[in-house]
């Protein structure tokens, strides 16, 4: 009766034990969000620097960078990952999400460490134009992971431009404090 009992708990305990395993998985999300009591924003002379994981290191830089060409002038709004960081691009442009798409690598998007492109406006003297993967005076979302010690964490940044008058803005931003795990456009 002693052995029939023994070996019941035995096999209580390993079931027990491998299904609190089975519920630790890559999907489990930990999310450290900040939404900014004033807007953050960001133009030629005045960078915003962020520090999504709170070490007193800037993993982010928000800027923008005017450029005299033939066909104008070109300010570019930029996002630059600082260090190993990444975020996730197009080629040589942010690639923005909105809210409740997946921030992951798919296609030509992929995590980078270069400078992207949020927005470009060209103005030759008499007229404006846009360029770029944003899509409209709205907020959107831009894709980034911080690379600490060799483990990735997902996260993402939401921007505001204002094309009419010409401003940018950081709103928010949240990281999956689990490693190796996804995040969502704009989930908390």
């Amino acid at each position: 009766m002693k052995t029939l009992a023994t070996i019941f708990a035995l096999v209580v305990l390993t079931i027990g034990s491998s299904t609190e395993k089975s519920n630790v998985t890559t999907s489990e999300k930990v999310i450290a969000h900040e939404t900014l009591a004033t807007p953050a924003e960001f133009g030629f002379g005045n960078s915003f620097n962020l520090d999504i994981d709170k070490d007193g290191m800037n993993d982010f830089m928000f800027t923008t960078l005017y450029i005299n060409e033939d066909d104008g002038i070109h300010t570019k709004y930029l996002a630059n990952s600082l260090g190993d960081n990444q975020l996730l691009s197009a080629g040589n442009d942010a690639a923005m999400a909105d809210a409740g798409n997946p921030l992951e690598s798919f296609g030509n998007i992929e995590w980078n460490t270069n400078p992207v492109n949020i927005l470009e406006e060209v103005n030759n003297g008499s007229e404006t134009s846009w360029r770029g993967l944003w899509s409209g005076d709205r907020d959107q979302y831009i894709g980034i992971r911080l690379v600490k010690d060799n483990t990735t964490y997902t996260g993402w940044v939401k921007v505001r431009i204002d094309q009419e008058n010409e401003k940018a803005q950081v709103v928010e931003y949240a990281i999956n404090r689990v490693p190796e795990s996804m995040i969502q456009a704009g989930e908390v």
